[in-house]
């Protein structure tokens, strides 16, 4: 299934009102449905769940037009489980039996004057790590809207999390001096914001509300009527599929 929009609306989506599916357009009296955040399979089952003849205007990212639509197939993990089962099983058996060859065997172990200063040293050292709670709101600079799912990440560690359907977000940071913070969302330009101990501590206390405003790449969006067509050649796919891969790294 393929995706196009051969006339694109003109229409600014700030200027539209507030609907179930997205926004209504006052100049067709038409519902314009919010496509920018779904997933390839998500647009594949909302096409197939719609009556025939019937159509829909849409907003879209570029990126989700004019190519074949991935269908992607669940997978089972049944194989992978039974294996780690048996393993298990065997495992317990076999330490089960090996365990009635072993003797305890008692140690006696006492605290070196070496091995105090290094533990003092390392109290000391986690006292100057402080842990905050940082919570914020993440939206669309030019239409104001929140953006869900989109990603929040402490530059140079793995702690990340994601914004909820309202946009907001919370995260729990640990630093010396000063945090970085990474905010990313597909088709818009990442924001990295550096926080001080002390906007930290603002924060935290919930004396100021934190609005992340990310910027759409340019020609990102298009509204429109939709008009759904058919996969293209066997080999087209493969190749959109290879581009659409390399662009979600890449993005």
């Amino acid at each position: 299934m393929q995706l196009n929009i051969h006339q694109p609306c003109h229409e600014k989506w700030s200027n539209m009102s507030p609907s179930e599916k997205g926004k209504l357009c006052a100049s067709c009296q038409k519902e314009v449905v919010d496509f920018t955040q779904f997933t390839d399979q998500q647009l594949i089952d909302f096409f197939k769940q719609q009556r025939s003849g019937e159509n829909t205007c849409g907003r879209l990212q570029t990126h989700q037009l004019n190519r074949t639509l991935v269908h992607y197939k669940p997978t089972s993990h049944w194989p992978s489980i039974t294996l780690a089962s048996v393993l298990s099983l065997l495992g317990i058996t076999g330490y089960a039996q090996n365990t009635t060859k072993l003797s305890p065997v008692l140690q006696q172990f006492s605290f070196q004057p070496e091995m105090i200063e290094t533990l003092a040293i390392q109290k000391q050292y986690s006292l100057n790590f402080q842990t905050f709670t940082v919570k914020g709101l993440v939206i669309d600079a030019e239409s104001e809207e929140p953006l869900f799912v989109a990603n929040v990440v402490q530059k140079g560690t793995y702690n990340g999390v994601s914004t909820d359907v309202d946009g907001n977000f919370s995260i729990t940071v640990t630093t010396q001096d000063s945090v970085e913070l990474s905010f990313s969302f597909i088709g818009y330009a990442t924001k990295t914001i550096v926080f001080s101990i002390d906007q930290l501590q603002v924060l935290a206390e919930n004396k100021e509300q934190l609005v992340v405003q990310l910027n759409p790449l340019l020609t990102t969006i298009t509204l429109g009527m939709l008009i759904t067509s058919p996969p293209k050649n066997p080999i087209i796919r493969v190749g959109q599929r290879v581009k659409y891969f390399f662009w979600r790294i890449f993005h």
